[in-house]
């Protein structure tokens, strides 16, 4: 890897502490959104999925930026497609690599940071980048995504999400004083997993994706789940609606959104 910068050994150094926090949980793998994903329709990692299965993936070459603990990786591998996945922190790589023997699941992991990929030109069918963006220098990763994609690639990515305007009210003093009031609510087992350099995507870098690719299609979700409240089926639910009802206006106040499209080559 190239010499990292100060964010980027800040950001390994606060992994360093969740993959401590992670061992501790011992969460196992769940496959149950393997099982018709489409029937949770108002969970954003059940929609991913309900695309992921729609892309037959069983022998494509798939790429799993910012792994984390291996999750996905490990997914998709059961799903019959060679994984290929990468993170910047080594002790996360510690804790997927585990996982995934544990799981019996073949996947490739390799320590890289987004911003310089060492993958070779046109390698990737499918791009997974889950959560992974709003840790990354967007306008440094992007160009790299898009050259080890195959021409007509897909590139799936389900992100952290809001408004300039929006924020600009969570940043203020009413947002914080609301914030504090709301903490246990949002966050009812503590873990708040926010490192100090992240930052959310805006509807700037939103347009920024969608310039490099086609036949875009977004989908938005979180307009109050996890912004005023954990994640609760009934809420979600209505949740999702309510953005869809809203359409196109959706950016305004989603937190969250999904986008699928293919390489613009």
């Amino acid at each position: 890897m190239e010499e990292l910068t100060e964010r980027q050994l800040r950001e390994i150094e606060y992994h360093k502490q969740r993959a401590v926090r992670v061992r501790q949980v011992g969460t196992p793998v769940s496959y149950k959104v393997l099982d018709r994903p489409e029937r949770r329709w108002w969970n954003h990692h059940w929609a991913d999925y309900a695309v992921l299965c729609g892309l037959q993936v069983p022998g494509k070459c798939i790429l799993i930026p910012g792994c984390g603990d291996g999750a996905d990786a490990i997914l998709l591998n059961k799903l019959g497609a060679q994984v290929h996945a990468f993170d910047l922190s080594p002790d996360m790589l510690d804790v997927a690599r585990e996982r995934a023997d544990r799981e019996e699941a073949s996947v490739e992991f390799r320590q890289m940071a987004a911003e310089q990929l060492s993958y070779a030109d046109n390698t990737f069918d499918v791009i997974f980048a889950r959560d992974i963006l709003h840790h990354c220098d967007l306008a440094r990763c992007l160009p790299e995504f898009l050259r080890v994609l195959k021409p007509g690639g897909v590139f799936l990515i389900d992100e952290l999400y809001t408004h300039r305007a929006l924020q600009r009210l969570r940043e203020s003093r009413f947002g914080l004083w609301l914030r504090s009031k709301l903490w246990n609510t949002i966050y009812p087992e503590g873990d708040e997993y926010i490192s100090e350099d992240e930052r959310k995507l805006t509807e700037c870098d939103l347009a920024a994706v969608k310039s490099v690719l086609t036949d875009v299609t977004c989908r938005y979700f979180g307009m109050f789940v996890w912004r005023f409240m954990g994640h609760r089926d009934a809420a979600a639910k209505i949740d999702r609606v309510v953005l869809k009802m809203l359409g196109p206006a959706g950016f305004l106040f989603a937190g969250r959104f999904i986008l699928t499209g293919t390489a613009r080559k």
